[in-house]
């Protein structure tokens, strides 16, 4: 107020300056994510459970590879990356939104965008192309430095599950975990 004020601003202009300071909340985007609360079965941390899926997608889809070894050393380097950067639990809701959706048989996305560069969303289900396979890198999906921020998985659902989807997650999750996000682009 005062520094619109000492700018010029008519009282008027002031006084909606007022008015809208008093109907916009507090919101820090500049804080570190705060993801919901994950349960992993058997009293595992996030990281202990994502590494133990990221075994089990090894056998299910790697066992029969020549390259063993740089599948070994990539999601090595992988999941030290992101249990640095706190993702674990990131990974480990999003692969749970992927397995509501598919038990209720409605189609997803196979992955699409720098996602398809992680081999640990291949191994446990959030992406289908094999991220090694058709030389596609992790560093364009996140790396160090981009630490602090969340990477971007897009997930593609049918129109009509859509708010089925989103239901279940404020189930899950709980109500004031949950926000839906627009973005609007324009040509000029």
């Amino acid at each position: 107020y005062d520094e619109l004020r000492d700018c010029g601003n008519t009282d008027k202009e002031l006084d909606e300056t007022l008015c809208l300071a008093e109907k916009v909340g507090q919101y820090n985007i500049l804080r570190p994510p705060v993801l919901p609360k994950f349960d992993c079965p058997n009293n595992l941390t996030h990281n202990e459970y994502l590494r133990q899926l990221c075994r089990n997608g090894y056998k299910l889809k790697c066992a029969n590879k020549t390259n063993k070894q740089e599948y070994i050393d990539r999601v090595k380097s992988e999941l030290e990356l992101l249990e640095f950067a706190n993702l674990s639990s990131y990974f480990l809701i999003v692969r749970d939104i992927l397995e509501y959706v598919r038990k209720n048989g409605w189609l997803v996305s196979p992955g699409r965008g720098s996602c398809g560069g992680c081999l640990i969303a291949y191994l446990i289900g959030i992406t289908a192309p094999d991220s090694i396979e058709y030389g596609m890198m992790m560093e364009r999906f996140f790396n160090r430095g981009r630490v602090g921020a969340m990477p971007d998985i897009d997930i593609d659902v049918p129109k009509y599950s859509r708010e089925l989807v989103i239901q279940y997650l404020k189930n899950k999750y709980g109500f004031e975990n949950v926000a839906q996000v627009v973005t609007f682009h324009t040509l000029k």
